[in-house]
């Protein structure tokens, strides 16, 4: 029994060694491995980097609940 994943069913989790990244591996048509970034730092950065900022508090804890606010991409 699975989880359900994006692409079939999620059949593996594990996290890396530093608590920061989820990997989850799904076997659908395609088998395909997941990488779930856990740190906000890190995911408010790669946010900045491909142009989705979020540019209210509003928008910030929602997609950040817990971290302090702070303008990306300044």
């Amino acid at each position: 029994m699975g989880l359900s994943g994006r692409e079939g069913d999620l059949r593996a989790l594990a996290f890396e060694p530093n608590g920061r990244v989820l990997i989850g591996i799904s076997l659908g048509e395609k088998p395909t491995v997941w990488r779930w970034n856990l740190d906000t730092e890190s995911a408010a950065h790669t946010a900045c980097e491909y142009g989705l900022s979020h540019k209210t508090v509003e928008k910030w804890t929602q997609y950040f609940p817990g971290s302090t606010y702070q303008p990306p991409c300044a």
